[in-house]
């Protein structure tokens, strides 16, 4: 167990790392590597789930094994460092309450960017109906005044 906790706490760094590497990219407008850091931590969630799992199943068969609530303190005890265990789980709490915060100000920034994006291209789409718009009504005029 104490093995899944550690391998969990590695993870969790790394995707902070690449959580603040999205920030940068975010920073510098660098939309296909905000993606693709996106797609890195995506597949770090999904390893950090398993591990979850596979700690939670390992709990249990403990607990079973212990048979009473009395035995089960002890039976985790022999089974790994305590104190270590408690160690990493508040390390553990501490990096995941600065990735939310972290997650918290990228999604803002990300949502300006796009903005940023869909703005201008709004705009050029106005512009372009108008411009289609004015031709058509040329175009019309042009024939109505050739049909007298």
């Amino acid at each position: 167990m104490l093995e899944i906790t550690k391998q969990k706490w590695e993870f969790l760094q790394e995707i902070y790392r690449l959580t603040q590497e999205q920030s940068e990219a975010i920073a510098q407008k660098q939309f296909k590597t905000f993606l693709s850091l996106s797609r890195d931590k995506q597949i770090l969630i999904e390893k950090v789930l398993v591990l979850d799992d596979s700690f939670q199943q390992q709990y249990d068969d403990v607990k079973t094994k212990a048979g009473s609530e009395e035995y089960f303190a002890a039976a985790l005890s022999k089974q790994i460092n305590l104190k270590e265990m408690q160690q990493l789980v508040a390390e553990i709490e501490k990096l995941t309450d600065d990735i939310k915060l972290l997650e918290v100000k990228n999604k803002e920034a990300y949502r300006k960017m796009l903005l940023e994006i869909m703005v201008p291209l709004n705009k050029s789409m106005i512009n372009r109906e108008e411009k289609i718009l004015q031709y058509k009504r040329m175009n019309d005029y042009k024939k109505r005044k050739m049909e007298h």
